[in-house]
């Protein structure tokens, strides 16, 4: 287990003062979730169609827990499609990335600690984009039911 995470811009480190035997007992579970489409006869990495409106910007995915975590998205403007932009917020930084993918172009972006995706089209009509997202993630909590939060404390320079 790590001994350090961030949430909400903050970095957060263990308690160093719980004994062994509390820590023993705390137990991790690492987890996937995919958002993917389906398909007959067809394996892998496969896409989810999402429609973009036009407009504003919407939200595809939103991470509301505090897991650690590492993302993998596919993102592909299919052919005959405009461009779509992107932005990907990680709660690791308040700079969030943001790109445009042309028509017929596939990008994977590899995220730490995964918080959410939008798109937006310029055009006045709906677009569409095909998305495959897999977030594994820890979670760790004690036989007591505690919550978790007690191991850990906000990152302060004067520990």
């Amino acid at each position: 287990m790590a001994d350090s995470f961030y949430s909400h811009d903050k970095k957060y480190y263990k308690n160093q003062h719980h004994s062994y035997s509390n820590r023993k007992k705390s137990k991790c579970f690492v987890e996937t979730h995919t958002i993917a489409g389906v398909g007959e006869n067809l394996s892998g990495n496969i896409p989810l169609t999402i429609t973009v409106l036009p407009g504003a910007p919407q939200t595809i995915f939103e991470d509301f827990t505090d897991n650690h975590n590492k993302t993998l998205l596919q993102l592909t403007v299919p052919l005959k499609e405009l461009p779509i932009t992107v932005t990907i917020q990680s709660r690791r930084t308040n700079r969030p990335i943001t790109a445009t993918i042309p028509t017929g172009v596939t990008r994977i972006f590899q995220v730490e600690d995964f918080e959410s995706l939008t798109a937006s089209t310029a055009s006045p009509n709906p677009g569409f984009f095909s998305v495959f997202i897999k977030k594994t993630f820890c979670i760790c909590c004690n036989d007591r039911n505690d919550s978790c939060d007690e191991y850990y404390h906000e990152y302060d320079h004067n520990c």
